[in-house]
């Protein structure tokens, strides 16, 4: 081979070279800016107009098996940084008919990240719910009212509960629940940007008129959930342990636990199985005949005002 030949070859592969980085270089180009056109309109699509406060209507309507529903006032609805919206005013009717409220809601504001939508991360960057109410037979047997469910941040100690309060008929309610605050999770890393989250496992309090229940929340990645050290007690009845709650198949529920009582001093390990695929629904296990539990759940029920039919199957 001569040295003009072989220069040559070498001619060839350092063309091929560069032909396969300018395809490369284009390609890159290409999808950048295909990325920053619809980053642009998704920016440009958020707004208040009449097609996007019927899309909420569609949702909402969704979250309440499919009834009418009227927003009076959307406010904002967004896609990019933040997708999610904030409303004024809305009403779940009983039917397009007689348009019969059956639920209201004062306001409410939700809020996400964009990209957190996009990987189906479970942060949300804001929440706020006021002044909802449903009428009897809407959600259970009483009244329901939310005063306010709100993320309560504390930026000095860096430290988020999300917190709620309301009444189920004339029995006041009040929750407390621990949330992780995440700082700055934007691509520019921009200082007091926050989002939360719920952690695997954090602490709870939870008052329905004179019953307190409190502990600690376990979702296990193994899909099942754990109530921890957790104490349910009224009046001088208490009941301490805990509990754990697993899916055995489509409406089939497995709870088993270790249960220590006020009116016993003998340790009580249930393991029970609810079968919702028939009714009345079907409990079997071992009966459970305990005077704290037994006051405890009927105090439940009375405030509730509720009684669930079942059949008991004993092992």
């Amino acid at each position: 081979m001569s040295d003009e030949s072989y220069l040559l070859d070498n001619n060839k592969e350092v063309k091929k070279e560069k032909n396969w980085l300018a395809l490369i270089f284009k390609v890159t180009f290409i999808l950048l800016a295909c990325v920053l056109v619809g980053i642009t309109v998704l920016y440009n699509m958020g707004g208040s107009s009449a097609s996007l406060k019927d899309s909420v209507e569609k949702f909402v309507s969704n979250v309440f098996q499919g009834r009418p529903v009227e927003v009076e006032n959307l406010v904002y609805m967004g896609f990019f940084p933040k997708m999610g919206f904030d409303v004024e005013n809305i009403k779940v009717l009983s039917n397009q008919e007689d348009k019969h409220e059956i639920a209201t809601v004062g306001k409410v504001q939700f809020f996400m990240g964009f990209w957190d939508v996009a990987f189906r991360v479970p942060r949300i960057s804001g929440f706020y719910l006021s002044d909802f109410h449903a009428i009897k037979g809407t959600m259970g047997a009483q009244e329901f009212d939310i005063k306010k469910v709100f993320i309560d941040h504390d930026a000095e100690s860096k430290t988020a509960k999300l917190r709620g309060s309301g009444k189920i008929g004339i029995h006041p309610w009040n929750f407390e629940i621990h949330i992780d605050v995440l700082e700055a999770q934007d691509f520019w890393k921009t200082k007091g940007n926050f989002s939360y989250m719920l952690p695997m496992e954090f602490p709870f309090t939870l008052d329905i008129a004179d019953m307190h229940f409190e502990g600690n929340f376990l979702n296990h990645e193994s899909g099942y959930y754990k109530f921890k050290d957790f104490e349910l007690s009224s009046g001088n009845h208490k009941v301490s342990g805990n509990l754990v709650l697993s899916a055995l198949g489509k409406r089939l529920i497995k709870i088993k636990g270790d249960l220590q009582t006020s009116a016993d001093s003998a340790d009580i390990t249930p393991e029970l199985i609810f079968d919702y695929s028939q009714e009345p629904m079907k409990i079997s296990g071992e009966v459970i005949e305990n005077t704290s539990i037994d006051f405890l759940v009927n105090r439940l029920q009375e405030i509730i005002a509720y009684k669930a039919e079942y059949q008991w199957e004993e092992k």
